[in-house]
């Protein structure tokens, strides 16, 4: 039966990766045509509509995007998801400096390890960090922090920009909902899922104007190096 049930799931993925590759071949040539109008069309009347085309263009690359590394099948192995912190923040520092924001870390130096697809836990991170970057004005801080709670690896990202309030903290990680311009409301929601699929829990909380703060709590790995 499990076997059954594996070579059903490698079908689907196969398939739903064949289906979104097959979507971005005409969208890519859409998008060209789109390019190819707007050099040669210089008219303001219709600046607008070519705009407003390559956005919509490019959110549903960025759907199908996230839908392939989605579906895609990641072996889980052993993190030390200290050392993949300490890398995605100094990767996001260049982006900060942009906005010059503060970026303080509190990374315990013990080995937190866990078990789980490691590209996947960095794209959350990533999100979750843009996110932040996004809420926060020029010259803002952000806090990451991660240690052992208990059975868990605790991470929070905690930031000091323009919060939710508990309207649009409900609605947080629901597929689509979104409050950027141009988002797709995907990202919050595949984060949650990733989270989830590794056994941990995802929580947003904020208030408006006093920031938000993610919690990740992803069960230690036990294997011993």
């Amino acid at each position: 039966m499990d076997n059954t049930n594996n070579e059903v799931k490698d079908s689907f993925e196969q398939l739903a990766a064949t289906m979104a590759h097959e979507i971005k071949n005409p969208l890519a040539l859409i998008k060209a045509n789109v390019d190819l109008l707007e050099f040669d069309d210089k008219s303001e009347f219709h600046k607008k509509s070519f705009e407003v085309m390559r956005r919509e263009i490019s959110k549903i690359n960025e759907m199908i995007l996230d839908f392939i590394n989605n579906v895609r099948d990641d072996s889980f192995e052993k993190i030390n998801i200290g050392h993949l912190l300490r890398d995605v923040t100094e990767e996001f520092k260049t982006l900060a400096k942009i906005k010059e924001i503060t970026v303080i870390e509190k990374i315990e130096n013990k080995k937190l390890t866990i078990l789980g697809a490691e590209e996947k836990i960095r794209r959350v991170l990533l999100n979750i960090l843009k996110n932040a970057y996004d809420a926060v004005s020029e010259g803002g801080t952000i806090e990451v922090t991660a240690y052992e709670f208990i059975d868990y690896i605790k991470i929070e990202i905690k930031d000091d920009g323009i919060g939710m309030n508990e309207e649009i903290l409900k609605m947080a990680g629901s597929p689509f909902f979104t409050t950027k311009e141009g988002g797709s409301g995907l990202g919050i929601s595949i984060c949650k899922k990733i989270i989830e699929e590794h056994g941990g829990i995802f929580n947003i909380t904020g208030k408006p104007n006093e920031g938000c703060s993610v919690v990740l709590l992803i069960k230690k790995s036990r294997i011993e190096s």
